[in-house]
């Protein structure tokens, strides 16, 4: 189900994105869907939405009560998720919206783990060569887990690079279980 619904989220969010940059509005596209992305994650809204009883017009009249000077195309959106049953896929909508902004305007997200606390001219550091590495404006999170010993994980979109002591200590064990002689 969670595929199926990432799938659809992303088709519907490439065909706003594609609408609002070729109408020049993906602000107005944005805080829209932020917006029912708030309303849809709201519990008691969850409950109204999901009312048998409660009809498609009054969904659409509940979410126009928080949304306000909504576009018309945002309007038929709208419209259209609630005759479809979609409601519930909005918020995923919304984040594929952001990833596809992100990437017109060469921001990549990432996250570095590292094993301690990095002090702020190691991040700048670390953020200078990432950026030049994947020649994009980078916004990163630094956490910290001591469990990875030394070293750190870095995660930049859909890539893995782990530089942790963990892993080269796990990897070594692999490699000393399989019987592989080490030195003669």
């Amino acid at each position: 189900m969670q595929l199926q619904t990432n799938t659809i989220a992303k088709i519907y969010a490439k065909a706003i994105f594609s609408l609002a940059c070729e109408q020049q509005n993906t602000q107005s596209w944005q805080e829209f869907l932020a917006t029912t992305e708030v309303i849809v994650n709201n519990e008691e809204m969850q409950k109204v939405i999901n009312n048998p009883s409660i009809s498609n017009t009054q969904v659409l009249e509940l979410f126009l009560t928080f949304i306000k000077n909504i576009l018309p195309l945002e309007n038929n959106f709208l419209q259209l998720i609630i005759a479809n049953g979609r409601v519930e896929i909005l918020n995923f909508i919304y984040k594929e919206f952001l990833t596809l902004l992100d990437a017109s305007k060469n921001i990549l997200d990432g996250k570095i783990i590292s094993a301690y606390s990095l002090d702020d001219k190691q991040k700048a550091v670390l953020h200078a060569a990432l950026a030049k590495k994947f020649n994009k404006e980078l916004r990163l999170e630094f956490l910290e887990n001591p469990d990875l010993i030394g070293g750190a994980i870095i995660y930049i979109a859909d890539l893995i690079f782990d530089g942790s002591c963990r892993n080269q200590l796990l990897q070594l064990s692999e490699y000393i279980n399989k019987g592989n002689v080490l030195c003669n």
